[in-house]
């Protein structure tokens, strides 16, 4: 239910509020859809999202960030707090390290790209803790 592939978000609200009048008869759930479409308009507001340029190591494996690239790190107003990195060809975000050495902060209009990285603040990840979960991931997924 990410807005992927679409034209605008308009047209994708369009398409879900279709869906939601054919299938939503019940009222609970009518309400659910209806805080789900709210949450999802607040996280998409790019200009509250931080942006930062990669300066660490490239990783060519899978889901791996490139030097010197500028990734999003999308947050709401109501909710700045790091959860995960994105770039512009991606539909969602991916966890990754948040050392400082890998990062320059470009924008950060709420300050959480900042909390994160500096203050350690939540969602902060170390290399090593980082590292440590993908090559377990890794190693599952060769066998």
């Amino acid at each position: 239910m990410m807005p992927y592939g679409y034209d605008s978000y308009d047209a994708y609200y369009t398409e879900m509020d279709m869906y939601a009048s054919k299938w939503f008869q019940d009222e609970k759930i009518a309400d659910l859809y209806k805080k789900f479409k709210q949450e999802m308009r607040q996280m998409n507001i790019k200009e509250h999202w931080s942006v930062l340029r990669y300066v660490g190591k490239s990783d060519e494996r899978l889901f791996g960030l490139t030097h010197g690239n500028i990734y999003y790190w999308p947050c709401s107003l109501d909710r700045p707090v790091y959860e995960g990195v994105i770039d512009d060809e991606e539909f969602t975000s991916y966890w990754y390290s948040t050392e400082a050495s890998d990062w320059e902060i470009l924008e950060d209009p709420t300050g959480m790209a900042y909390r994160t990285i500096y203050e350690k603040g939540k969602g902060y990840t170390s290399r090593k803790r980082y590292e440590n979960v993908m090559n377990q991931l890794h190693k599952m997924a060769e066998e």
